[in-house]
């Protein structure tokens, strides 16, 4: 796979279709990044919590979701 093949690249399977394809999560980041993901996670889903004042810093990376597909989310 393409994660195998360049270090700032990732892949993660995290479900299957009804037809029993795999759904493959890309993650494409510095490799720096790349050794700190579960902490990026973390940070990310703190700033998701409305209920949660965290302050914002200027060294947070930026999370995007792209879902491509027939019918994507």
């Amino acid at each position: 796979m393409l994660g195998a093949a360049w270090d700032r690249v990732s892949t993660e399977i995290v479900g299957y279709t009804h037809e029993h394809r795999p759904i493959v999560a890309v993650t494409i980041t510095s490799a720096e990044n790349h050794a700190k993901l579960d902490a990026i996670r973390t940070k990310h889903l703190t700033l998701s919590n409305p209920a949660v004042k965290a302050p914002i810093d200027d060294v947070m990376p930026v999370v995007t979701w792209l879902s491509l597909g027939v019918h994507p989310d």
